[in-house]
C-alpha cells in the first residue's frame, strides 16, 4: 500500500530529521515505535528514510503537558544518544530517540507512557481498580514496605506504583508497562495473517502468548508476548525470527 501523506506537521522528532512525515497503512505491520520502544501494529508516521517511526499516540502527543505529581509544566523533549536521564516514575533510564516530558527547574522527568497512565486501571489479578501511588501519597496502616504481584521484588516507594488497598497487591509502574505493552496491537484479526512458505506450510496468525512456549526457529522461551501461530498445526515463531524487530522488545 501506499504511504499517505498527512496535511500536517508533527511535532514530535528529533532536531536532525525531516518533519515531512508519511503514513503505512497495514494491519499486518509491526514496528518498533522509537517514542516509546515498545512494539505497535497498523498505522505509523514516518520519516522519509523510514528509520524513525513513531505510532499515532507518540506522534500526536502534546509539547507541553500538566501533570497531578508535579507542579510545574513538563515539556515535550526527544532524546538523544547524549541524554541520561531516569524516569521519576518507572525508575528506568530514558532510552535514545525515546518521547519524554521533563522540567529542570525543579528537575522531573517521565517517560511519555508513564505520564499518562491513568489514576486508576483494572489488572486481571484483582477484582478491584488499582490506584497510581506517588510518594507524595500516603497509605495509612500499611507495613513500610510494598512487594510487586508480578516480579515478587519490593517496591521502592521513591517511585510511582498500583495498589489496591482492600487487597493489599501492588505493582511496580515498569510492570504495568509490560503488562499493557501490547494493548495496541491488533490480535487475531485477519489483517494480521502472514504468508511465509519458507517458513510454515500454512498461514500464521498473530496472537498473544499466555501460557509459556518455544519459538520453533530460535528455541526462545515466550510468555505473554505476540507469536504467529499456525491454528492448524500449533507452529509457533516469534516476530523477531520473522520480522525485523528486536527480540528484546518481548523481554
Amino acid at each position: 500500500m501506499q504511504p499517505y501523506k498527512f496535511p500536517y506537521e508533527f511535532e514530535t522528532l528529533p532536531d536532525n530529521y525531516s518533519l515531512i512525515i508519511y503514513t503505512k497503512i497495514s494491519s499486518s505491520y509491526l514496528f518498533r515505535c522509537d517514542g516509546c520502544n515498545q512494539l505497535k501494529s497498523g498505522i505509523y508516521i514516518a520519516t522519509h528514510d523510514g528509520n524513525y517511526k513513531l505510532d499515532i499516540v507518540c506522534a500526536t502527543l502534546p509539547s507541553k503537558i500538566k501533570h497531578e505529581a508535579f507542579e510545574q509544566p513538563l515539556v515535550q523533549v526527544v532524546a538523544s544518544t547524549r541524554t541520561y536521564m531516569f524516569c521519576d516514575a518507572c525508575g528506568l533510564r530514558i532510552g535514545n530517540n525515546e518521547v519524554f516530558f521533563n522540567s529542570r527547574a525543579p528537575w522531573f522527568t517521565l517517560h511519555a507512557h508513564c505520564a499518562f497512565r491513568p489514576h486508576k486501571l483494572n489488572h486481571p489479578w484483582d477484582s478491584h481498580a488499582l490506584t497510581l501511588i506517588t510518594p507524595e501519597d500516603i497509605i495509612e496502616d500499611h507495613p513500610q514496605d510494598f512487594n510487586c504481584e508480578h516480579c515478587s521484588d519490593d517496591i521502592d516507594a521513591n517511585y510511582w506504583f498500583y495498589h489496591c488497598s482492600l487487597c493489599d497487591l501492588s505493582c511496580h509502574m515498569k510492570c504495568i508497562n509490560k503488562l499493557y505493552r501490547y494493548s495496541n496491537i491488533n490480535f487475531n484479526a485477519s489483517g494480521t495473517q502472514i504468508e511465509q512458505q519458507k517458513l510454515h506450510e500454512h498461514g500464521l496468525t498473530l496472537v498473544l502468548s499466555k501460557r509459556k512456549r518455544c519459538c520453533a526457529s530460535c528455541s526462545r522461551q515466550v510468555f505473554y508476548a505476540p507469536v504467529f501461530h499456525c491454528t492448524t498445526c500449533n507452529f509457533i515463531i516469534c516476530p523477531s525470527c520473522v520480522l525485523d524487530v528486536d527480540a528484546s522488545l518481548f523481554e
